[in-house]
């Protein structure tokens, strides 16, 4: 009996030991599979983010080139921009220098010389005793004309309605009737006068500008780029009899922002006026 329990207990371990070595075989493969599959996955995931990269690089290397083309086309308008308006204002100032010269031309054949030998001296005397007596100034065309522009600062200026434009940038003042600290232009004689402005507004924006003279409108100009990025100028020229002393000036009608206007490189906001007669 008790060789058979020494048997029996004898054969009872012997088969834990086989189970647990089964059991540890069991987990020590299970554990490798395991480990196996983890370093494919990380095998497939690294491949997957070089694939990313690569392609994130060669899209920043294609919006790079993008970028590179756009500018280079905007630099090139630019330049087109610039030379269209040294084109307009050499093309203007020669039309104000051919007004002033046919005004003149036209002043002079218009111009009636009367003689003491074409009337008798009681006519004569009158006429001496006129002149003396007119002291107004007289309208002699080409003596009288003015330009000038809001400073070049590539960034918006505000204004408020109504509010008076000054054109700080003074280029031609032959009379010296305009200031460039107030914005306002003062007739030194009477006679006709045309007056001429352009306004820039800043992109995305539009805002308008009004001739005034002793607190009438003689004309206005809208410069609309609202919802595009460009600068759409607007210009308006008048004409207009002044008396000596009348004040003329730009003033802002109004606008989708006060900070709605300036003047670029390529664009200028201007005001400019003179005598035709």
């Amino acid at each position: 009996m008790k060789l058979f329990l020494l048997f029996g207990g004898l054969y009872f371990v012997l088969i834990r030991h086989l189970l647990a070595d089964a059991i540890g075989v069991n987990l020590e493969d299970r554990f490798r599979k395991f480990v196996t599959e983890i370093r494919e996955q990380d095998v497939v995931l690294r491949s997957r983010l070089r694939i990313l990269e690569t392609e994130r690089q060669v899209r920043d290397r294609d919006l790079q080139d993008r970028l590179r083309k756009f500018e280079t086309e905007m630099h090139e308008k630019d330049r087109e921009i610039q030379l269209l308006q040294d084109q307009i204002n050499g093309t203007l100032e020669k039309i104000i220098d051919k007004i002033f010269t046919e005004t003149n031309n036209i002043s002079e054949e218009i111009s009636v010389s009367v003689t003491a030998e074409e009337i008798g001296p009681n006519e004569q005397q009158d006429i001496e005793l006129n002149s003396q007596n007119d002291i107004s100034p007289r309208a002699v065309a080409g003596t009288v004309a003015f330009y000038a522009y809001m400073r070049t600062t590539g960034t918006a200026v505000c204004f408020k309605d109504h509010e008076t434009i000054v054109f700080d940038t003074v280029v031609t003042d032959i009379s010296g009737s305009y200031n460039n600290r107030d914005g306002i232009f003062d007739a030194p004689v009477t006679g006709a006068y045309t007056f001429a402005i352009t306004v820039v507004p800043v992109s995305y924006h539009w805002v308008s500008f009004e001739i005034v003279a002793d607190g009438t409108v003689l004309g206005g100009a809208v410069g609309d780029s609202e919802g595009i990025d460009s600068h759409n100028s607007g210009s308006v020229t008048v004409v207009v009899h002044l008396q000596a002393g009348a004040h003329v000036y730009v003033r802002r009608g109004g606008g989708s922002t006060e900070c709605a206007t300036g003047s670029w490189t390529s664009f200028v906001t201007l005001f400019a006026g003179w005598l035709i007669g």
